[in-house]
């Protein structure tokens, strides 16, 4: 039986709501030059009202269905969230929107590094399985549902989006020379944790604050206690100080929390680490890779890695400039971004590489076939 897995299809889906820099200026202390410098950030987009993490991955699943694939066809639906709200799960959700009936669908919860331990699992069933052959992984995340958004450390650094990406037996594409397919040639996932790991960041209760913002990025405006939201359309969107958006409670009390400084030094030290080790395992080295496409969580964190490895920046794949850190769809979301900018080449290699909350980390090769 071959274990070789193509990622053969994709289809990503961003919230039309966007907020950029100056917005968030408005109603905490700080500017866009404060986020850019330190961030690399300069917009991200957020759910709607009417939104979760689950309508996100829907809409993702839908797209990339609509593009060909059967959905009868599909075996296996893994949804990739730590922001999901529901229950069943969000994949068994997609499973009866978009009609694959043949499925067997779960969710896993890895944090930012959601896309590669779906990748793994994927991976697993197709080599361990016969019957499975066609899997869908969607990454999907509603993080602007779990950030106070009157902390500046934390609510400058977070977008929401979902990826979907169908992983099958065989090369479908061929020697099509208007396809850009990736062989998942070895994927590693690991986690780590004690005390300090664990309470890095977390989704933990805390006493709310009067300030939450949901904005298209066309107007803020501060009144009182609550936050008017100017949408494209001209309508004007309320957001009140006890923390609703329209009829539906945004964030009960649950807050992103964050060790700022320590995430740093851990994720630099730890993905250089990932990537040093599945190359050393696969008997590579460092100058054979062409593309890298890390974990999208800051901008300062991708420059520290490329110093590492001695590595051309631009062969870094970077999108935290317009998604912000998306989570566990931030890498399917860059990778996304590299094939519709036609970044990639055929024979070239590709290495992914992510660190989230636990410590959970990961990376995987892939081969531009």
């Amino acid at each position: 039986m071959s274990n070789t897995i193509y990622m053969t299809n994709m289809a990503s889906y961003l919230p039309e709501n966007v907020i950029y820099n100056d917005n968030l200026a408005k109603i905490v202390d700080t500017s866009d030059e404060w986020i850019s410098s330190r961030t690399g950030i300069k917009q991200r987009h957020i759910c709607g009202e009417d939104q979760d993490s689950s309508d996100l991955a829907v809409m993702a699943a839908k797209k990339l269905v609509d593009c060909g694939m059967d959905p009868e066809n599909i075996d296996a639906i893994v949804v990739a969230t730590t922001t999901s709200n529901r229950m069943p799960s969000a994949a068994c959700r997609v499973q009866y929107e978009i009609g694959a009936k043949n499925a067997f669908a779960f969710d896993i919860s890895a944090a930012c590094s959601g896309f590669i331990y779906g990748t793994y699992v994927a991976k697993s069933f197709m080599s361990s399985s016969g019957s499975v052959k066609n899997v869908l992984l969607i990454s999907s995340e509603a993080m602007s549902q779990f950030v106070d958004w009157s902390d500046r450390s934390t609510c400058v650094l977070f977008g929401d989006g979902s990826s979907a990406v169908l992983f099958q037996k065989s090369n479908v594409c061929g020697d099509n020379q208007g396809c850009t397919r990736l062989e998942v040639i070895d994927t590693m996932i690991k986690s780590m944790s004690d005390k300090n790991m664990y309470e890095a960041i977390l989704i933990d209760c805390k006493k709310r604050n009067n300030h939450v913002l949901s904005s298209d990025g066309f107007g803020l405006e501060k009144q009182g206690d609550d936050i008017e939201i100017v949408l494209a359309d001209g309508d004007v969107c309320t957001i009140s100080s006890n923390n609703t958006f329209g009829s539906r409670n945004v964030l009960s009390n649950e807050f992103i929390v964050m060790n700022g400084n320590y995430v740093f030094k851990n994720a630099v030290d730890t993905m250089s680490k990932a990537i040093n080790d599945i190359l050393s395992a696969n008997g590579l080295t460092i100058n054979d890779v062409d593309w890298i496409v890390p974990h999208q969580a800051n901008k300062r964190i991708i420059d520290a890695m490329c110093k590492f490895f001695d590595f051309n920046i631009n062969k870094f794949v970077c999108t935290v400039d317009i998604h912000a850190n998306t989570s566990a769809a931030s890498i399917p979301l860059a990778i996304g971004h590299a094939i519709d900018n036609k970044f990639f080449k055929k024979g070239e290699v590709v290495v992914t590489v992510a660190f989230g909350a636990g410590f959970t980390y990961g990376a995987s090769i892939m081969k531009v076939v």
